[in-house]
């Protein structure tokens, strides 16, 4: 499938996508494709999965799950300032920037805890919020899941450059720190139907641009393509991104 479509044979492209759609219908990567090639293509979105994954975009605040927030943010960026680190990792997304190893969650710390509980909430209320909505990413929600988390933080003109998270269900960021902003969408999160290199036909591609506060929590199909707007500032933009991965006992 990656190489006729970037080989833009169209036509192998669309055979090869609905065999792999018989056999596996929540493809993680039919489900990144399937909404760009639909658009791109001015055709009908063949995905049960997601049709419509900008429509997944939903953004709360972690002070209304604790009256602790501001503590526990305090905490969280203490504790990620002592894990194993990179900077500007090898393989990442991270550009001017510093990337914990994606062990937050098997940690047995107090503010690890908290987060956990206050996560497990907030995706409840996600899954709540679509329940009925046919699509199998909601329909077909893996009953046993597991967090993997890690914090990013970006120093000036730092970004992140365009991905999705294919060994995911749901995907998230928690700020635990944003600077003052110069502009509405310096240091926001972009979403699109489109990332990496692949080619397309149209002029523009759907996509939103949130803008995030310290304490916001936004949650969005793992399959989404998502990227960070560079800024800035002298202050260090702290996101705590995480995945809700399938399995686990």
């Amino acid at each position: 499938i990656n190489a006729y479509y970037f080989s833009k044979d169209w036509l192998a492209l669309d055979l090869y996508m609905n065999k792999l759609r018989e056999v596996d219908a929540c493809n993680p990567l039919l489900a990144s494709l399937d909404p760009l090639f639909s658009y791109d293509q001015g055709i009908i979105n063949k995905s049960n999965f997601i049709k419509n994954p900008l429509g997944y975009l939903k953004e709360y605040n972690i002070k209304d799950y604790t009256k602790d927030s501001e503590d526990l943010l305090d905490d969280l960026i203490d504790f990620s300032r002592n894990l194993p680190s990179e900077e500007d990792p090898i393989g990442k997304t991270t550009v001017n920037g510093l990337q914990t190893l994606p062990i937050i969650f098997e940690k047995n710390n107090l503010c690890v805890i908290s987060l956990n509980d206050i996560l497990t909430k907030c995706i409840f209320d996600y899954k709540d919020f679509y329940k009925d909505y046919n699509d199998l990413f909601i329909q077909r929600w893996p009953k046993k899941n597991y967090l993997q988390g890690w914090t990013v933080f970006l120093k000036d003109q730092g970004l992140q450059n365009s991905h999705n998270h294919l060994s995911g269900w749901l995907s998230g960021v928690v700020y635990l720190k944003i600077p003052q902003a110069c502009s509405y969408d310096n240091g926001s999160i972009k979403f699109s139907l489109h990332g990496y290199d692949y080619p397309f036909q149209k002029k523009s591609i759907p996509h939103k641009i949130l803008e995030p506060i310290t304490g916001s929590i936004i949650l969005f199909p793992s399959s989404l393509y998502h990227s960070t707007i560079p800024f800035r500032s002298d202050d260090e933009r702290i996101s705590l991104a995480f995945d809700l991965l399938p399995g686990g006992d």
